[in-house]
């Protein structure tokens, strides 16, 4: 029997789970160790917490509120927020054909409707009068983020359906071919995260390669008698719907077991169930709710995919930032449409705990698209041990092993070259390159070091596998408008440690505006800057000679350094005021961008203000999208008496 406070390590476990599933597109548990643990949590607090509620009635609460909920309430995020003209309910579970009989038992019906559960981020579209109005995420069901300017772009959108005015219940998901494409041009994890994260990009980049799948409609003049009639109504509209049938209880099973045993491995998007509802409506408001969600609707999880199999060798490969990770070298095994023989695992931590051994057997889990893990090293502590490397697998340089993970200790090791070059990347936004192209560019030895993005051609490019006459001629194009930088992007696309953008713009307003006189500076004066310390001081130092060739190389093919513009204020309007400004910025300007950090900078500037980039004591504002966050920044400016302003009302300011 557990004891509170292991109730209390559980609740605190799911809760994190939920919040980091839902609103950042993470999964911290798999979904059958999330279901597993909420069961317990269940159990526990039937057979424990109910009988003593006296002794903790508050914890008891949270824990009742906790299984009651629907998604995760809407953490700190830049999207402004929207309510839900209608609750966004979630599912009940059932996990066996046993559990679905007794529900259906219960529910008294045989006409029913099924549907594949896709397996992504839902989405509430609000229609006025024709037209698309709003697009809202799930959020905790009745507050999401509204990201309409994202969805619009995604396929299966219609902006208008003429003579509609209601909402459509969808999922936001990533087909098999366009994750493909994202795979090459950004860090993507699974097609789950990867659907969500990307619909959540404050940018809007990408979400034209996302889908949405409808299979709900509320209209405002049409009164549905049945879940049939509905998805008729959005097939009508020539809207992509979910797969679903009409059946009975029995139909639904063996179609349950076609979609489980052969169907899902070859779909072209992640399913990781199927749904079946009461095809009658008045049905459904009959039963009413169970716990948070309807009674007459389930949802029916497949089992995860779990194989026993081999351990054959361990590769260990090092990566951006001097981490070296270990990569198990599996025995071939056919899972969930692919065969799988290597899984990473994640650090020297979690290899040290495993033990793992030569030919040792180990339980593979692979739920749907989700990355191979290890479950469990079933020969744990037995046979040929493997053991933790003392050199880097890259350079042979020393590997020393820092918290959870081993680094190399090596600052000209080789196998930062892929790190460099994302980051150089990165700092600069080039467009169309994302880090499956870098990846491909480094081992096909066209790029080494940023100089040699310059030098690539056309052709080079199109003997690559997947790229077209088109993507190269639109990537040569995006290098070419980033050759003049300011100092501050320069520096902080070399990735050197502890040297940011930020301090090289202080060097530069102190006097360091060339790159040839950072690289002179000497430590005395450097330490008498700004926010620059005898350890960074050296740093710069030490980073700067370290580049001297990749410095060189970039100014031979042609980057060149300009001067950041000076704002000279124009009013007093701000005279005396100091801003800091946080997050990303919503506003649009009048060209149809959105407004940069720079950008809010130079307003304040250009009226006499100051700008600055921490909370502390004596700034007059801080400027946030959504100035109930309760982020960290906004925390301190509460608690330090700062006004916290929204940019709109930033703007009415400034007039």
């Amino acid at each position: 029997m557990q004891t509170f406070e292991q109730i209390k390590i559980l609740l605190d476990a799911l809760n994190k789970a939920n919040d980091s599933y839902h609103n950042n597109a993470d999964s911290l548990m798999s979904d059958a160790e999330y279901d597993k643990n909420k069961d317990l949590l269940i159990k526990s607090y039937e057979e424990i917490l109910i009988p003593k509620k006296s002794k903790d009635p508050v914890f008891v609460k949270e824990v009742e509120d906790f299984l009651n909920q629907v998604g995760a309430e809407v953490t700190v995020s830049e999207w402004k927020k929207a309510k839900h003209k209608k609750q966004m309910t979630s599912l009940n579970k059932v996990n066996s054909e046993e559990e679905l009989v007794k529900w259906a038992n219960e529910i008294n019906d045989n006409n029913y409707l099924i549907m594949d559960k896709v397996d992504g981020g839902s989405i509430d579209i609000v229609y006025e009068n024709s037209k698309i109005v709003q697009a809202i995420t799930r959020g905790d069901g009745n507050m999401g983020d509204d990201i309409t300017q994202n969805v619009i772009k995604m396929k299966n959108i219609k902006s208008t359906i003429p003579g509609f005015t209601g909402m459509l219940k969808g999922e936001i998901i990533i087909l098999r071919e366009d994750f493909e494409t994202l795979s090459l041009q950004a860090d993507c994890k699974n097609a789950r995260n990867s659907a969500v994260g990307t619909s959540k990009r404050l940018d809007g980049k990408f979400s034209d390669l996302l889908s949405v799948f409808h299979y709900d409609i509320y209209d405002e003049n049409v009164e549905f008698q049945t879940e049939e009639e509905k998805l008729l109504a959005l097939e009508k509209y020539n809207l992509k719907t979910c797969f679903w049938k009409k059946v009975t209880l029995k139909n639904a099973i063996e179609v349950f077991n076609e979609y489980e045993n052969s169907i899902r491995a070859n779909l072209n998007y992640d399913i990781d169930g199927m749904v079946i509802r009461c095809n009658s409506i008045a049905k459904q408001e009959e039963h009413g709710m169970l716990g948070s969600n309807p009674k007459a609707k389930i949802a029916w999880k497949f089992k995860p995919l779990k194989k026993e199999t081999k351990i054959l060798d361990v590769e260990w490969h090092i990566g951006n930032s001097r981490t070296i990770t270990p990569i198990a070298l599996l025995q071939p095994i056919h899972m969930g449409g692919v065969t799988v023989s290597r899984c990473s695992l994640y650090n020297v931590s979690f290899f040290q705990e495993m033990q793992f051994s030569k030919n040792g057997n180990v339980l593979l889990v692979r739920c749907n698209d989700v990355i191979p893990a290890i479950l469990e090293n079933l020969d744990k502590g037995h046979g040929d041990l493997f053991i933790i490397p003392t050199k880097c697998p890259e350079c042979g340089g020393m590997a020393a092993i820092e918290g959870k993970f081993l680094k190399c200790t090596n600052d000209n090791c080789s196998g930062l070259g892929t790190g460099n070059l994302k980051r150089w990347i990165e700092t600069l936004e080039v467009d169309s390159i994302g880090p499956k192209l870098i990846d491909n560019l480094y081992h096909s030895n066209l790029v080494r070091e940023p100089a040699d993005f310059y030098k690539l051609s056309k052709v080079q490019l199109i003997r690559l596998e997947r790229m077209g006459e088109r993507s190269a001629t639109k990537i040569l194009k995006n290098l070419k408008a980033k050759t003049e930088l300011t100092m501050s992007e320069f520096i902080a696309g070399l990735n050197m440690p502890n040297f940011s953008g930020q301090t090289a713009k202080s060097l530069e307003e102190a006097g360091f505006d060339s790159i040839n006189k950072i690289f002179d500076a000497q430590e005395h004066e450097l330490i008498k800057v700004k926010g620059i310390e005898i350890k960074t001081a050296r740093q710069i130092i030490k980073g700067m000679q370290s580049k001297a060739n990749t410095i060189k190389n970039l100014f031979d093919v042609g980057i060149t350094i300009k001067q950041e513009k000076k704002f000279e204020p124009t009013s007093n309007i701000l005279k005396g005021l100091s801003f800091c400004f946080t997050g990303a910025i919503q506003a649009i300007r009048t060209d149809g961008k959105r407004f940069t950090r720079d950008d809010m900078h130079k307003l304040v500037i250009e009226d006499n203000g100051v700008v600055t980039e921490s909370v502390k004591k004596g700034l007059s504002y801080l400027v946030m999208a959504d100035p109930s966050s309760t982020s960290t920044k906004a925390n301190k400016a509460r608690e330090l008496g700062i006004s916290v302003l929204s940019e709109e009302d930033f703007f009415k300011m400034i007039g």
